[in-house]
C-alpha cells in the first residue's frame, strides 16, 4: 500500500497522517487499506481498539480489496470487550460492547452482551446465527436470530423479534412480549408467558398454551391442546378435543372432539360433536349426549326466519314453549275460512300413532304430513306439518264443531220443546180423566 504521505511520528509503531484528526482520503492514495498476509487489521483510538479485521488461521491467504473480499474474513466495530473467536470466520460484530460471536457466519449487529453462535470450542456447529442488537440477547442454534429486545434466546431455525426474556426454540418464532416460548414450528405474537409447541400458534394475550397445530388467539389462561383446535380469546378456556372450538368466554370447555362451546361455563364433559351456549351466569351448562345442541338462555330465546324480524319463534324467558310470531302486522292475504270444511278435513284425516326412523323408543300420535298437506294445503313443504298451521286447523275444527253443537242443541231444544206440550197435554188429558172417573164412581 502506498505510504508516503503517512509517517510514525510518535514512535507507537502505527502510521498516521500529518496533523491526524481523522483519515485524510485527499491524501491516502492506497488501492488497499489493510494487509495482505493472515494477521489482524486493527483500528485504534486513544489505545482503545475500535475496529479489528482478521481472517481465522487456518483458512490461509486471501485477498482483500473492494471487488474480492474473502467469504473467511471477520470483523469486529466497537468496543474492545466485542469478542469473535479466532477460529471464527466469515463473522461480524457491528458495533455495541461485551457481545461475542462463536460460529462462522454468525453476526451481531450492536448492543451489549449479546451472544451469536455456542461456545463448544467448534466453530461450524451452530453457524449463521444473528443477533441485531439489544441487550443480553443468545442466537445459540444454527440459523438462529433474535433481532433485538432484552434477555431473548433463539436456537435452531428460531426466531425472536424483539421483547424480553422470549425464547424461540427449534423452528420457533416470538414476535415479542414478554417471557413467551415457542418452539417445535409454533409461532407466539406476543403477549406474557405464552407457550407454542409442535406447530401451535398464540396471537398474545397472556398465560396461554397452544400445541398440536391449535390456536390461542390471546386472552389469559387458556390452553389449545387438542389437534387443530382452536381458543379465539377469553378466560380461562381450554380447548383440548381434536377440532374442537372455543371462541371466548370464561371457563368453557370442550374436550369433546369438533365439540363447540361458548359464553360462560359451557361444558361438554367430553362429548363429541356437541354446541354448547352458555349466557353470563355462573350455572355449568352441559350436554347429555353427544352430537348435542344445548342452549342456556335465562333472558329467553328468538329465532327469526326473516331479515326484517317479521316472522320467527320466541321463547321467553323462563317459558316452556315456543310463541310464534302472528301478528295482524306481519301478515297478508288474510281470508276467512269454512268451519264445518275444516271439521270434516279433520275427520276424514287419517291419525296414527308412530315412531321416527332415528329415533328410539318414542311413540308419536298424528297425521302424516303428506296428507295433511293434501287435505288442508297450508304450509310450504309437503313433508312437514308447521305448528302454526296444525294449531289453526285444531282451532277452525273446533270452531265447527261448536257450529254443529249449537245446531244440533237448538233442535234438541225444540225436540224437547215438542215433547214438552205433549208431556203437558198428556198430563192434562190424564187429570181430566181421572176427575171423570172419580165423579162417576160417587
Amino acid at each position: 500500500m502506498a505510504t508516503e504521505h503517512w509517517t510514525d511520528s510518535d514512535g507507537d509503531g502505527l502510521l498516521e497522517a500529518p496533523d491526524y484528526d481523522g483519515i485524510d482520503v485527499d491524501t491516502v492514495h492506497a488501492e488497499t487499506v489493510g494487509t495482505r498476509d493472515t494477521k489482524s487489521v486493527e483500528g485504534i483510538v486513544d489505545d482503545e481498539r475500535f475496529l479489528r479485521a482478521f481472517i481465522e488461521e487456518s483458512g490461509g491467504s486471501g485477498s482483500a480489496s473492494e471487488d474480492d473480499v474473502s467469504p473467511e474474513a471477520s470483523v469486529v466495530v466497537g468496543h474492545e470487550s466485542n469478542e469473535i473467536e479466532s477460529f471464527v470466520e466469515g463473522a461480524t460484530i457491528g458495533g455495541g460492547k461485551e457481545n461475542a460471536v462463536h460460529d462462522d457466519y454468525s453476526v451481531v449487529g450492536g448492543g451489549s452482551g449479546n451472544v451469536a453462535g455456542v461456545a463448544d470450542g467448534v466453530s461450524d456447529t451452530q453457524n449463521h446465527a444473528t443477533v441485531g442488537g439489544g441487550k443480553n440477547n443468545e442466537a445459540t442454534g444454527h440459523n438462529a436470530t433474535v433481532a433485538g429486545g432484552s434477555g431473548n434466546s433463539a436456537d435452531l431455525d428460531g426466531t425472536v423479534a424483539g421483547g424480553s426474556g422470549n425464547s424461540a426454540g427449534v423452528t420457533g418464532t416470538v414476535a415479542g412480549g414478554e417471557a413467551n416460548t415457542a418452539r417445535g414450528d409454533s409461532a407466539v405474537g406476543g403477549g406474557t408467558a405464552n407457550t407454542a409447541e409442535n406447530g401451535g400458534v398464540v396471537g398474545g394475550g397472556s398465560s396461554n398454551t397452544a400445541e398440536k397445530h391449535s390456536v390461542v388467539g390471546g386472552g389469559k389462561n387458556n390452553v389449545a391442546d387438542g389437534a387443530i383446535a382452536t381458543v379465539g380469546g377469553g378466560k380461562d378456556n381450554d380447548a383440548n378435543g381434536r377440532r374442537a372450538t372455543i371462541p371466548g368466554g370464561a371457563g368453557n370447555y370442550a374436550d369433546g372432539d369438533y365439540s363447540f362451546a361458548a359464553g360462560r361455563e359451557a361444558v361438554d364433559n367430553g362429548k363429541d360433536g356437541t354446541i354448547i351456549f352458555g349466557d353470563s351466569t355462573w350455572n355449568e351448562v352441559t350436554p347429555d349426549r353427544p352430537d348435542q345442541f344445548v342452549v342456556q338462555a335465562g333472558g329467553g330465546a328468538t329465532l327469526y326466519s326473516s331479515s326484517d324480524l317479521s316472522t320467527g319463534v320466541d321463547l321467553p324467558a323462563g317459558g316452556g314453549s315456543w310463541s310464534s310470531v302472528s301478528a295482524r302486522a306481519a301478515k297478508t292475504a288474510v281470508s276467512p275460512v269454512d268451519p264445518q270444511a275444516v271439521l270434516s278435513g279433520v275427520e276424514s284425516l287419517e291419525v296414527s300413532t308412530w315412531e321416527y326412523d332415528s329415533e328410539e323408543d318414542a311413540v308419536h300420535m298424528g297425521p302424516m304430513a303428506e296428507a295433511f298437506h293434501q287435505e288442508f294445503g297450508l304450509g310450504a313443504d309437503r313433508e312437514r306439518i308447521a305448528t302454526v298451521d296444525a294449531d289453526g286447523v285444531a282451532l277452525a275444527a273446533v270452531q265447527g264443531l261448536a257450529e254443529r253443537l249449537d245446531e244440533e242443541t237448538r233442535d234438541l231444544r225444540a225436540k224437547n220443546e215438542r215433547l214438552r206440550e205433549r208431556c203437558s197435554n198428556l198430563e192434562a188429558r190424564l187429570d181430566a180423566l181421572e176427575a171423570s172417573a172419580s165423579d162417576t164412581g160417587e
